[in-house]
């Protein structure tokens, strides 16, 4: 390959003019030119048009001319087999004029995959053939969306979807998340505004390259951004343009999304905005659950959306003083995301698009004429929402004002706090009067509460957007049953209160009025942590009552620590875990080992797996085999597997053969393995011969070493047959399979061990890979690769590496070369290494330069290495610079742009470079460039850059400032800092601030964070009191009005 497209001082620009900006251009960056024009022309016979319409084909014999196909048709193989058919005779090419003519253009298209691509007795095509098949074709952009969703359409087995399943295309924008606009005359009031591109759509590791990698593979694809900064709508366009065709569904809950797993969905987009609402749940949203979607037949590609809060919230990592890890399980399922920020201010470039459609679109031209917001907060009425709220109080006079003030702020009060869901009318009353001075509340008018919320609900300053609160109601005409605050609001309400300590009557009025289970168990933690148990028992109560597992531990640890042995114990009679657990530790410490049994077993058996767990561990200490017996009997898996270990321990074979004869497979296991080292093959070959696949393994064992395989062929072959039949234990059968299948390899029955191993279910993986082994064993690499080429394209990771290791070994450099170029991730470094070793440089670097044009950054590091060995550091810089923005490795390629600038000792160029990274939010070019700047003494610089990046919410570059402004002496500077990003939700920052407090002495804010909901300033305090020997706070909290307690108030 001619590298010259890299020379040292060109841009990509530059590169691309070199051919003359054809369509297809394909010059040396990694694409080759081919002349448009180069298309063979039609024949002059007349052709049959095929067109799809309603599956079936059509003969235009009026017009005698080609009916041009319409793929919105296509719902089948065969539908979509024949509208490929219709498009190629449209553009009057041959198979051969297919193959030649993508040969020209760099594209990878046989004629035997052109004419199985339309053939509707072959499987469908793959989506890198049908994407050569449409370029060769000279479809057009636009219409490629349309046959690409064809083409999910027709692999899709969804005959009849789940009810909530939707085409991605028919979804409701506003059902899915997306604020209602503005309205302005001159348009209807249900359109949505002109999409405005943001910078992320099209950014490499932006937003639609992230769902375009997920449609191979799948994905799990975060948007983080506040309220209103355009979250939704941009994931929602992105979908539309990437996944076109594909199921979409919106679950309610994380059981709805566990839910999916059994389904094995394949093409479905899992839409799930406002991703805190299914993290704070119960049960709650998992990493495990997300993993085994992600994973599952697929590809599935989760969309989510957070706010900055709450990411910050669940990812900062827990101090390392010993207290609670609380949100580790959220933690671990965020970083399964493939995130993006979406900022709450256009760029430029982004206004720039936004004033270009705004001349056609009066709803972007009303909001561009509107300031201090973004655009995006005033298409949703953001600027209107907060004057609504802060001028409230002067509303109307002082007849009304106040109280409009009151309710509108108890709303926003009460959703800070936790309550997401529509919050109860009877709610909102009792917790306004609060809110109000001895005089406003005096002078109430009578209807005070109704022109209050007449206020709160009335949209019409809003443009019809949205109301401060929004009614909702059981769906009969005007019933009402409660109000939720805008989300926009209720983020400015939690930025600009978070300091502020609500009222006692808010509180009184969260604990009677509250019924939404999941808002219970959020503002039961919240009164918690604020110290207010007066409040915070009677909810955890609740919370625990509906299944909260976290609800009921803080309320026993509560229990425990004023000594109400007796609540434990009413609640360990219900099945509250935790209290059992809690209940059961202080009795095994007291030496009643009976007493901590009997707390167990109510919450043993309602199901918890812990207070199983234990019982068990306690029924073993004191040897109670028949209370582990008695369990096992009632379905107690662990249980059975404790009762036959002990009883293997003890030698009681008697008790283990009766219970592998009632049916227990723990017992039957570990009997079999103890006739096998007692030799007893007499009693194993009959355990065997009645079914019991245990023996038959072991049996079979005994048999292989004896030397006598065919009897251990015999006895493992029935077994795995009667296996089938009863399918007694999947894991066992598998095994009992695999080592059938080596022994007939060993004995020279190839054919045999085949069969044994197709018998299997193919849609295991685990199945297809012992498959794929034996096939290889017996050297049929070419049986092993038919079998692991549907699994790879369908986006098997595991199956398309297999096949990638049996395609090297076998030197099969085209079809690796067709993997690659078709986007086979699996393939390109094999291939790269197979050309390498075989001297053929120049492939090996058009490979890896188109891959890394379509934005692979390993593919960019590699290019640039083999560049450097040439000695083109010029060209190596140039691949590195431009790839930038692709580097998902850990900053590795500026990394490697910055060690090669900094050795061509052009310090004006790196920093340049690191300062566009920094700009752009990139971590380790901001701190490199904090290095470089204090290196050259310049720490004001150094601290100006990392202020602008704290500024911006980096927390990072917030604790780097912090360490260079207390090293400066600037210690109010410091704690500023560290205020402001605390106040915005870090935890590190929180911990910091809160130990630094506790060690200057200021106990008065340090109770203020405390009693305002800081985890860490409450543990910070709470060690400080207990120094004193003062467990007041700790163990009764505060009272209402903002004392220590002496007591309990609940």
């Amino acid at each position: 390959m001619d590298m010259s497209g890299y020379s040292a001082g060109q841009t990509r620009t530059d590169r691309r003019a070199t051919c003359g900006g054809a369509a297809r251009c394909r010059c040396p960056g990694g694409r080759a030119t081919a002349d448009p024009d180069s298309r063979p022309a039609a024949s002059g016979r007349r052709i049959i048009g095929l067109g799809v319409r309603g599956e079936h084909v059509e003969r235009d014999r009026s017009l005698d001319a080609v009916v041009v196909p319409d793929p919105s048709g296509v719902n089948s193989p065969e539908g979509l087999a024949a509208a490929l058919g219709a498009l190629r005779r449209r553009a009057g090419l041959s198979v051969r004029d297919m193959e030649m003519t993508a040969r020209k253009r760099g594209l990878s298209l046989p004629r035997a995959t052109a004419s199985d691509a339309e053939n509707s007795a072959r499987p469908r095509p793959s989506k890198r053939t049908v994407s050569a098949f449409l370029d060769v074709c000279d479809v057009p952009a636009p219409e490629r969306v349309q046959w690409l969703a064809a083409w999910e359409r027709a692999g899709s087995k969804v005959k009849d979807p789940p009810a909530g399943w939707v085409r991605v295309e028919d979804a409701d924008p506003y059902r899915l998340g997306v604020h209602r606009p503005i309205q302005v005359d001159g348009a209807e009031d249900d359109d949505l505004p002109t999409y405005v591109a943001r910078d992320v759509d099209e950014a490499v590791g932006g937003v639609r390259s992230r769902l375009a990698a997920g449609a191979e593979h799948g994905g799990f694809v975060l948007l983080v951004g506040d309220s209103s900064a355009g979250k939704t709508r941009t994931a929602y366009e992105a979908v539309r343009a990437e996944l076109p065709g594909w199921w979409l569904v919106h679950p309610a809950d994380a059981v709805e999304v566990g839910a999916l797993v059994a389904c094995r969905p394949r093409r479905l987009v899992v839409w799930l905005d406002e991703i805190q609402n299914y993290l704070d749940a119960d049960p709650d949203l998992t990493a495990g659950v997300l993993r085994d979607l992600l994973d599952g037949a697929g590809p599935v590609v989760v969309v989510a959306t957070i706010w900055p809060y709450w990411h910050s919230l669940y990812t900062s990592l827990p101090g390392r003083d010993g207290n609670e890890d609380l949100y580790r399980e959220q933690r671990m399922l965020l970083r399964l995301a493939r995130e993006v920020q979406i900022p709450g201010a256009f760029s430029d470039r982004e206004q720039g698009r936004a004033e270009l459609a705004a001349q056609a679109d009066p709803k972007l031209r009303t909001a561009l004429a509107m300031s201090g917001y973004g655009l995006t907060q005033t298409l949703a009425a953001a600027p209107q929402l907060v004057a609504r709220w802060e001028r409230a109080r002067g509303a109307g006079g002082p007849s009304r004002g106040p109280y409009r003030w009151a309710v509108l702020t108890a709303a926003l009060d009460a959703a800070r706090l936790g309550a997401r869901g529509p919050l109860p009318t009877r709610l909102l009353e009792a917790a306004a009067p609060g809110y109000l001075n001895d005089h406003e509340r005096a002078r109430a008018p009578a209807d005070w509460f109704d022109d209050a919320r007449a206020y709160a609900i009335d949209n019409t300053t809003m443009h019809g957007a949205a109301a401060a609160l929004e009614p909702t109601g059981p769906g009969g005409m005007g019933q009402v049953t409660g109000y939720t605050p805008a989300d926009y609001l209720v983020q400015y309400a939690t930025r600009t209160r978070r300091r502020e300590r609500p009222p006692a009557s808010l509180w009184i009025a969260l604990r009677d009025h509250l019924t939404d289970p999941a808002d219970v168990h959020r503002v039961a933690d919240a009164a918690f942590d604020r110290y207010q148990y007066g409040a915070a028992v009677p909810l955890l109560h609740k919370a625990a009552d509906a299944g909260y597992r976290s609800s009921a531990g803080r309320l026993a640890g509560l229990l425990l620590e004023v000594g109400d042995v007796d609540g434990l114990r009413d609640r360990a009679a219900t099945g509250d875990g935790e209290a059992a657990h809690v209940l059961s530790q202080q009795r095994t410490r007291a030496g009643d080992h009976e007493d901590a049994a009997d707390v167990l077993r109510p919450a043993a058996d309602a199901g918890d797996w812990r207070a199983a767990a234990r019982l068990i561990d306690l029924m073993l200490e004191v040897d109670d085999l028949d209370g582990l017996a008695a369990r096992a009997e009632e379905g107690d898996k662990e249980a059975a597997i404790a009762l036959a270990l002990r009883l293997a321990e003890a030698g009681d074979v008697d008790q283990l053969r009766a219970r592998t004869d009632t049916g227990d497979p723990a017992a039957a296991g570990t009997l079999a393995e103890m006739l096998a080292k007692a030799g007893d093959v007499d009693e194993l070959r009959a355990r065997a011969g009645a079914g019991d696949i245990w023996a038959a393994g072991w049996l079979g064992e005994l048999l292989v070493n004896a030397g006598d395989r065919a009897g251990a062929i015999a006895v493992l072959r029935a077994a795995a047959r009667d296996g089938v039949e009863e399918v007694k234990d999947v894991d066992q059968l598998a095994w009992l399979r695999t080592r059938l299948a080596d022994l007939l390899l060993e004995t020279g029955d190839h054919d045999g061990a085949i069969a044994v191993m197709r018998a299997a279910d193919m849609s295991d993986p685990d199945a297809v890979d012992d498959l794929v082994d034996v096939l290889v064993a017996v050297g049929d690499r070419d049986g092993a690769m038919a079998i692991l080429r549907p699994v790879a394209d369908a986006g098997g990771r595991h199956a398309a590496s297999h096949l990638a290791e049996l395609l090297v070994e076998g030197g099969h450099v085209d079809e690796l070369r067709d993997r690659a170029l078709g986007g086979d991730q699996e393939v390109v470094f094999r291939l790269v290494d197979v050309l390498l070793a075989a001297g053929d440089r120049a492939s090996a670097i058009t490979i890896l330069a188109a891959c890394a044009d379509a934005g692979d950054w390993e593919a960019a590091d590699w290019l640039a290495a083999l560049l450097l060995e040439d000695g083109d550091r010029d060209g190596a810089i140039i691949v590195l610079r431009d790839h930038l923005d692709a580097d998902d490795g850990g900053n590795w390629i500026i990394r490697q742009l910055v060690r090669l600038l900094h050795e061509a000792e052009d310090h004006e160029g790196l920093m340049d470079v690191l300062r566009a990274r920094t700009s752009a939010g990139d971590t380790w070019a901001t701190q490199r460039l904090v290095e470089l700047l204090v290196e050259a003494g310049d720490d004001e610089g150094a601290r100006a850059v990392l202020r602008a990046r704290a500024n911006a919410g980096a927390a990072r570059s917030a604790f780097r400032l912090v360490t260079m402004l207390t090293a400066a002496g600037d210690r109010a500077g410091a704690i500023a800092v560290l205020r402001a990003h605390a106040d915005a939700g870090n935890g590190v920052a929180a911990l910091q601030l809160a130990t630094q407090l506790s060690r200057d002495g200021e106990l008065d804010e340090l109770s203020a964070r405390a009693t305002a909901g800081d985890t860490w300033a409450r543990a910070r305090l709470h060690a400080v009191l207990s120094a004193d020997d003062d467990q007041r706070l700790h163990r009764y909290g505060l009272t209402m009005e903002g004392e220590v307690a002496d007591g309990p108030t609940w």
